[in-house]
Parts: C-alpha cells; sequence; structure tokens
C-alpha cells in the first residue's frame, strides 16, 4: 500500500502508540482451576456428544473441563491446549476469566511516547491525529 511508511520510526511510533501487546492465552493457573470431571458426570440427554475440538465422541470416562462463563464443556485435553493459544470459548467465543475476575478494558493507545517528526514539518504537533504510518511523504 503507497500510504504504509515501513520505516523503522514509523514502526517505532506504531508501537509506542498501540502499547504492549497482551499475549493470547489464558494463564495456566487459571485453566487448572477450571472445574474437570468425567463425561458421565456431566453428561445429559440433550448433552453435546461429541468434542467440537478434536470432533470425537466422548466416552463416559473422558475427562472433560468446563468454562465457568458460558457453562461450555469439552474433553480436557483439547481445552487445554485450545486455552494455551486462545483467550475464548472455542464454541461460543466468550472470554475466558478466573472465577471473580472482573473484565478488563482495553489498553487505551499512548501518545506521550509518539517520537518526534524526523522531517521537521508541523503536522505531527499540530494536533492532527493522522498516524504516521498514514501520512503522506
Amino acid at each position: 500500500d503507497e500510504d504504509f511508511d515501513g520505516s523503522y520510526e514509523s514502526l517505532l511510533s506504531l508501537a509506542a502508540t498501540l502499547g504492549d501487546v497482551r499475549p493470547r492465552r489464558v494463564p495456566e493457573n487459571v485453566i487448572e482451576s477450571l472445574p474437570n470431571a468425567a463425561y458421565s458426570q456431566w453428561a445429559t440427554e440433550d448433552a453435546d456428544k461429541r468434542c467440537p475440538i478434536c470432533l470425537d465422541d466422548y466416552a463416559d470416562d473422558d475427562p472433560v473441563l468446563r468454562l465457568p462463563d458460558c457453562g461450555h464443556w469439552l474433553h480436557k485435553g483439547c481445552l487445554e491446549q485450545w486455552l494455551r493459544t486462545a483467550r475464548t470459548c472455542p464454541v461460543c467465543r466468550s472470554n475466558v476469566r478466573s472465577r471473580g475476575a472482573t473484565p478488563q478494558p482495553p489498553p487505551q493507545p499512548s501518545t506521550s511516547a509518539l517520537p518526534d517528526d524526523p522531517d521537521g514539518d508541523d503536522s505531527s504537533s499540530s494536533g492532527s491525529l493522522t498516524p504516521p504510518w498514514r501520512r503522506r511523504r
């Protein structure tokens, strides 16, 4: 794209604007605290008979984990592996949080760490909200 400025300075500015990137995973202590049981303990007549991750049918003695916010449950190994790379339920995409945790607001972009405009023009200091990677040179 001709509007993209891929210079080192612009990429630093982008990083400063976006802030720290949080990993997309559920902490191990939260995964370990999820309710678990054998499939037969939670199965009802209308319960899913197949794990939506691996698509294998549940056996009565299969260990399963339940997500507290949405109530979905899946094979223990499948859900543990999923939550190490995602923070949402694989069925409904609701966020997975520890019990009692309150949702955190998304981080706000920081404007205090933006570098000075290397061209010396006043476009960045005049209150323009155009990000440096969108400015035409």
